[in-house]
């Protein structure tokens, strides 16, 4: 769970955003970079990760984000991870296909990845498993986890997003995903002996 402190403070950014302030939007995009990062690194998935740059598409993310953010409704945390990983998607749709070919005539492939961020060099081992878990998931169950997991969305949320018949529905479903995520990203051999 988020700190009510973290809380409070994010929802006063969001306020501030919105009434023009641009260096509390500069701080919200700033703090939550990492957690939508991790969600764009998921949607791309192993086959694209490779050829397109998650920077630059977080880079595209971010500017949409300032460029639409006074129009855009947001009350609470969740809705403001939420509507970043919906531009984050709507900008990994935009990316023409030769982008995905694996050809590269220029050379200007992908830059190789910077330094681990603080607190994560002994997890990179751990994230790149459970990344490569994430993505052999069913994809309703991917859907639900990113909801929950990644983006903080309300449990009614989840249940409209994943049409499932009410909140508790949402959460069955929750924990059965996270159950076969464990499986899969502990599994020796990456099969999943219950498909």
């Amino acid at each position: 769970m988020v700190p009510a402190e973290d809380l409070t403070l994010t929802l006063e950014l969001i306020l501030r955003a919105q009434g023009g302030d641009r260096g509390a939007l500069e701080r919200l995009l700033e703090h939550y970079y990492e957690r939508v990062r991790r969600i764009v690194r998921i949607r791309l998935g192993s086959s694209l990760r490779p050829r397109i740059d998650s920077g630059d598409i977080l880079h595209e993310t971010f500017l949409a984000a300032i460029r639409d953010f006074e129009r855009v409704e947001l009350s609470d945390e969740a809705s403001f991870v939420n509507w970043l990983a919906v531009l984050a998607e709507n900008q990994i749709r935009q990316v023409p296909p030769e982008s995905t070919d694996g050809s590269d005539p220029v050379g200007t492939g992908p830059a190789p990845p910077g330094p681990a961020p603080p607190g994560l060099p002994g997890r990179i081992e751990e994230v790149a498993r459970l990344e490569a878990a994430m993505e052999r998931l069913p994809d309703e169950y991917r859907e639900v986890i990113l909801l929950r997991d990644y983006a903080g969305a309300a449990w009614d949320l989840i249940a409209e997003q994943t049409r499932r018949p009410g909140t508790d529905a949402a959460r069955r479903m929750h924990a059965r995903a996270l159950m076969q995520l464990a499986r899969l990203a502990r599994g020796d051999s990456g099969s999943d002996s219950r498909r």
